[in-house]
């Protein structure tokens, strides 16, 4: 036996040889050593008296060293490909992420009202068309705020809301509401003699105001009528306070003016003073006018009311008249009977308040005044005109002076020429 392996490796051979058969070409492997081996065993010779096998053995990290190389090139291969991938990926991430965050910016400022027009990346896959949609969305709701703004500006926000909510119809719906109707009184005198822009801004100032009063107690200006104020509590949006809203506007419209006086005094402009009427009833609220044309507004008797109401202010010499539908549906405040009055046009008798203001509010000497009158309705409407006309006199001269003589006057004349017998306390206005 002849070998190439070292004589301790020769002598492990020799033990194992026997393993290996002369009739078969075998492949394996062999610990010699402490070093493995990968062998061939073929036969040479194979005769009766002679059998001559051939063992071809190699050190195993020999014959894996071509395949560790391997092994190494295709991990660095695979590593390469990972970060070479990994930075791939990170750039289109990023090429699709950074549009679509700054459309997720954009679209914040579209939820907060920023409508500026931004500029597009020219991208012209889906993301540069999600780009174009989202600046074609705001340009259409910059469009349609600035709509919405003009319209809230010629009637009232809710107003403008409701009609462009959904689709506009002429027609309505009926509505309890609290109308409610204010006036400057003698306005076309205050206007001679002064020129028309110094009036319009005196106008414009009061008006802005009335109107901040209505809209701050949740009413709707309905319109305006000149120097006259129409405002609806209860349409389009209805609440359970809005007779109490209405009432609450019509006080603060009177100290609105009276701080609004304050300054006309210090710009040596004209005074302003205002009637205020209410009446609180059923009417037709929606869309009135042409298809082409319309006005959201309301329509009914109550709506004549409340105007012959605030009419009636300068008659009586108060500031807010009020009817008893609207003093029943009003709690938390004083009111001052007036008079049981038939207005023209109407059949039925209409019970006159005056409101005067909130019960907490009120001192003890007006208190003691309302009592007063309220005798002496009693006593009128009894016919007992003596006995009014004295109350009348231990009443103070305040600012129901007027109230006073309305009610000396017709006393009197009632004493010339008494009313029917069966006259029941109501005094009919022939003129509006």
């Amino acid at each position: 036996m002849a070998t190439t392996l070292s004589p301790i490796q020769a002598d492990e051979l020799a033990l194992e040889f026997n393993l290996f058969s002369a009739n078969t070409q075998t492949t394996g492997m062999l610990d010699l050593a402490d070093e493995e081996f990968v062998f061939l065993n073929t036969a040479l010779v194979e005769r009766p008296e002679l059998n001559l096998i051939a063992l071809i053995q190699q050190s195993l990290p020999d014959a894996l060293a071509p395949y560790r190389k391997l092994e190494q090139r295709l991990i660095l291969l695979f590593a390469l490909g990972l970060c070479l991938s990994f930075g791939m990926a990170m750039f289109l991430g990023r090429s699709i992420s950074r549009p679509v965050l700054s459309l997720v910016k954009r679209v914040n400022k579209i939820e907060q009202g920023d409508y500026s027009v931004s500029q597009s990346s020219k991208r012209n896959d889906e993301i540069g068309k999600l780009e174009v949609s989202v600046d074609t969305m705001a340009t259409g709701l910059a469009e349609k705020e600035k709509v919405r703004d003009l319209l809230g500006k010629v009637v009232s926000k809710d107003i403008a809301d409701e009609l462009m909510s959904g689709q506009v119809k002429l027609g309505g719906e009926t509505r309890i509401v609290t109308i409610l109707f204010s006036d400057i009184r003698d306005f076309t005198t205050l206007c001679e003699g002064r020129a028309p822009e110094k009036i319009l801004s005196l106008l414009n100032n009061y008006l802005t105001e009335v109107s901040a009063a209505i809209d701050q107690h949740h009413g709707v200006v309905d319109k305006y009528i000149g120097d006259a104020v129409m405002a609806l509590f209860g349409a389009p949006i209805k609440s359970d306070s809005d007779t109490y809203n209405a009432l609450c506007a019509a006080l603060q419209i009177n100290e609105k003016v009276i701080s609004l006086n304050k300054i006309n005094a210090e710009q040596n402009l004209p005074l302003l003073n205002t009637g205020i009427g209410l009446h609180t009833g059923q009417v037709v609220a929606g869309n009135l006018g042409s298809a082409s044309r319309l006005n959201y507004t309301v329509i009914g008797d109550p709506v004549n009311l409340a105007s012959r109401l605030e009419s009636l202010t300068k008659t009586y010499g108060v500031n807010i008249i009020v009817s008893e539908e609207t003093k029943n549906h009003g709690t938390g405040f004083i009111f001052r009977e007036l008079d049981l009055v038939r207005v023209k046009g109407k059949a039925q008798p209409v019970r006159l308040y005056e409101l005067i203001g909130f019960k907490d509010n009120v001192t003890a000497e007006i208190m003691d005044d309302v009592g007063r009158f309220e005798e002496m309705l009693f006593c009128y409407r009894k016919q007992e005109w003596q006995s009014a006309l004295d109350i009348i006199e231990t009443i103070q001269k305040g600012s129901a002076k007027v109230l006073y003589e309305l009610f000396r006057e017709r006393i009197k004349i009632y004493q010339k020429t008494p009313p029917e017998p069966d006259w029941d306390g109501v005094f009919t206005f022939q003129s509006k």
